[in-house]
């Protein structure tokens, strides 16, 4: 439910947006996410992101997902640790769902029930982008997404409007894709969450957390 705020004139209710706070491991995601407040069908939400160059692990970016705001307000906002494979170790992966677990279980001892979540893409962020316009589902390289990406919108990483544009109309698509995709997955025992899970995104998972139809 959005925020609701009274006004010091007459008393009435005033809505604010519901905040949605992203830790990503690239300025890519953090563009893409920033992007969706400019566009109409998610004008309910305020997207905010943070990114560290530096300090981009898997496990950096959950932590920084709980440390980089201050206001916080853990009962009302959605949270997202938003990374990929790259070169990403199994342990700092296992490290990161960790630190999620751990602070779900925090947030439950003091009655809040709120789950971040993981947002994991293998081999990249841009696999999320590929399939708003293919369904393969062959094992990828990162230079293949990039180039594919490349190919639809010289400056894609940018998000510009016509590039979010595009996207905004297969959206559909490419959560069908990514879900079957997922079942597949799971079907071979397959942990969608490990290094051999290629090609792979929950993004999906985000879009559903909204409740964005």
């Amino acid at each position: 439910m959005a925020r609701k705020t009274f006004s010091k004139q007459n008393n009435t209710p005033v809505h604010t947006k519901i905040i949605v706070r992203m830790s990503c491991e690239g300025k890519t995601e953090v563009n893409y996410f920033e992007a969706l407040n400019r566009t109409k069908l998610y004008e309910k939400y305020s997207f905010k992101t943070c990114y560290d160059k530096s300090e981009n692990r898997a496990d950096d970016v959950v932590k920084r997902l709980f440390t980089h705001w201050p206001d916080t307000d853990y009962k009302k906002d959605i949270l997202f640790a938003v990374y990929d494979k790259d070169e990403n170790t199994k342990t700092q992966l296992k490290n990161a769902r960790h630190l999620v677990k751990q602070k779900i279980e925090e947030l439950s001892a003091q009655g809040i029930e709120n789950e971040p979540k993981i947002i994991f893409s293998n081999p990249c962020f841009e696999i999320w982008f590929y399939w708003h316009f293919e369904t393969n589902a062959a094992t990828k390289t990162a230079d293949n997404l990039k180039n594919f990406c490349e190919n639809q919108c010289k400056k894609y990483k940018e998000a510009p409007s016509n590039f979010i544009n595009k996207l905004k109309k297969n959206r559909t698509d490419a959560m069908n894709t990514t879900k079957r995709i997922l079942s597949l997955l799971i079907h071979d025992n397959i942990n969608p969450e490990e290094q051999n899970a290629n090609p792979n995104t929950n993004m999906h998972e985000f879009f559903e957390r909204l409740e964005i139809k």
